[in-house]
């Protein structure tokens, strides 16, 4: 009788070991990348605002939202998940290049952050740089949140970029937004 009941504890720790190695088989890590450029836009004019305004501080600006459509569902359905298998969505990085024109840089900007909202869901900030280098034209956005899960499973993510402006952008400036967010899933969940 202790024989079996040893043999039977054995098993039952032998098949709890592998039930859980087999759903760490089936998690999904994908890294999803999304590009997004803003129209052209001449966010001041400087024949109708003096320079020297700058001198006064920087000024702050929030561009006009621009929604990104997230691909969300078929992207879960490409990976044989649905909406509730899925762990995290976390943004792993954004950069801001400059397009357009082809020469200058961002050094109109001393700092940019960027935030999102989505229907339902309140506006977060999700990544920022307080400190733009000069003479660059991409600039790198240092992560400011967590899982962005909720936000991912909307159809559209509204992106907000403000910055602290101390000098005029070129006029008809086309900017770009790559950031890449890594999904986590497991459809044994």
């Amino acid at each position: 009788m202790k024989r079996s009941y040893l043999l039977f504890c054995i098993g039952a720790l032998f098949l709890a070991y592998g039930c859980s190695k087999t759903k760490d088989v089936a998690n999904i890590e994908k890294d999803i990348p999304y590009h997004m450029e803003t129209p052209p836009v001449t966010l001041f004019d400087s024949t109708t605002i003096p320079p020297s305004i700058f001198a006064l501080g920087p000024i702050t600006y929030t561009m006009p939202v621009f929604p990104i459509p997230t691909n969300s569902k078929a992207l879960i359905v490409q990976y044989n998940t649905s909406a509730n298998k899925l762990n995290s969505v976390k943004l792993t990085e954004m950069s801001m290049s400059l397009l357009h024109p082809d020469t200058g840089s961002f050094n109109f900007l001393s700092s940019v952050y960027v935030s999102i909202s989505a229907t339902g869901l309140p506006l977060v900030r999700v990544a920022y740089n307080n400190a733009v280098p000069r003479n660059t034209r991409t600039v790198t956005l240092i992560d400011t949140t967590g899982d962005l899960k909720n936000y991912f499973l909307q159809d559209t993510i509204n992106v907000y970029i403000t910055g602290s402006f101390i000098g005029f952008p070129p006029p008809n400036a086309v900017i770009a937004v790559n950031c890449s967010f890594h999904m986590s899933a497991n459809p044994l969940n």
